[in-house]
């Protein structure tokens, strides 16, 4: 239950204290916690109607929400996760696919929301120490409730046997070691476009591997592609399995993360617990998270960015080492710590 509640997870779920006695008792199952799961969308003003019929319902004593999308309708005790503040940094036509008239009524209603959470909530989690300067930078008044609640990797993704992997490439027509791979969605924050740019610095053979769940912005990203003349360069595979992503890891010669703004960074963690090595912007959340376990690049720099994974590639002591180091790295971090994050701040919010 512990990795359960620290879990970042796109599903409608919501937990509640129904009673505040027996904190501790947390790690079994027992009657004072309760999930509770809202079959709408997210971010609709259904979803603000319907969650808090069903808290009024349970009359929790404190309920968490692990992202900003609070029931602004429920007036009891809240503690809330704030991922990352990238609506208040970016926002126009370039960074929606909506008509412009839709995208300014749900930004304005993203706003409402989002100011509602921190203003109400008790006290505010955040991923990283960036996150909470970029959010008291914007609401001050935050400062002395916001504490930061580190991520961790998912225990899906963990080592794959040899047979598997080797099974994954062949089945994406990959050869180890031969090529880059991104993991994410393609959004203009996600600063792709310096690496296509990056790619006619560097060896013809290697291919670009792009593992993305969402097809949002894709048309963009075809266009950038052929821009840069990079279409036989590029593989899009889509969504795949995490069985499927653990292999695509663990034979990728470098994992690439050109992201110009990251709560967190997750997708670099899970390379690195894989044994892949990590190159990355030196922007956001990035350096603190990934420290000196990754090789940085200036974030617009294409060159810089070829040469990082040039020296990631052709150095193959210097690359056994940042394996060894990000290997190291990624065990700062856990869901279980992050769970006990949320359990002292629902103490300190009860108490």
């Amino acid at each position: 239950m512990l990795r359960e509640l620290g879990r970042r997870d796109r599903k409608n779920e919501y937990w509640v204290l129904l009673r505040q006695e027996g904190m501790r008792e947390f790690e079994e199952p027992n009657e004072r916690w309760h999930k509770v799961e809202v079959d709408v969308p997210h971010y609709t003003l259904r979803e603000q109607l319907v969650l808090p019929v069903k808290l009024l319902g349970l009359a929790p004593d404190v309920v968490y929400v692990p992202h900003f999308n609070v029931p602004i309708l429920w007036g009891g005790r809240m503690v809330v996760t704030i991922h990352d503040l990238l609506w208040h940094e970016q926002r126009g036509g370039q960074v929606t696919t909506l008509p412009p008239g839709l995208y300014w009524v749900k930004y304005l209603g993203f706003r409402l929301v989002f100011w509602w959470a921190v203003v109400k909530a008790k006290a505010i989690l955040v991923p990283s120490r960036w996150v909470k300067q970029q959010l008291i930078k914007q609401y001050s008044r935050v400062r002395g409730k916001v504490r930061v609640a580190y991520e961790g990797v998912d225990e899906k993704i963990r080592n794959p046997k040899h047979e598997i992997r080797n099974q994954v490439l062949r089945k994406y027509g990959l050869e180890r070691g031969k090529y880059l791979l991104y993991v994410g969605n393609v959004y203009p924050h996600k600063n792709l476009e310096t690496l296509l740019g990056a790619l006619k610095f560097l060896p013809e053979e290697l291919v670009l591997t792009v593992v993305c769940g969402r097809e949002l912005f894709k048309e963009r990203f075809d266009k950038l592609v052929k821009r840069y003349g990079a279409k036989g360069r590029v593989r899009w595979l889509g969504y795949v399995s995490d069985e499927e992503l653990a292999g695509l890891y663990g034979g990728a010669g470098t994992f690439v993360f050109p992201s110009l703004s990251e709560g967190f960074g997750l997708p670099a963690l899970e390379a690195m617990a894989l044994g892949c090595p990590v190159v990355a912007a030196r922007s956001s959340s990035l350096p603190e998270v990934l420290n000196a376990a990754a090789m940085f690049f200036e974030p617009k720099d294409e060159k810089d960015l070829a040469k990082k994974v040039k020296q990631v590639l052709g150095r193959k002591r210097w690359r056994n080492e940042m394996v060894k180091k990000g290997r190291v790295r990624v065990k700062d971090f856990g869901w279980e710590k992050m769970a006990g994050h949320v359990l002292e701040a629902f103490e300190k919010v009860g108490g």
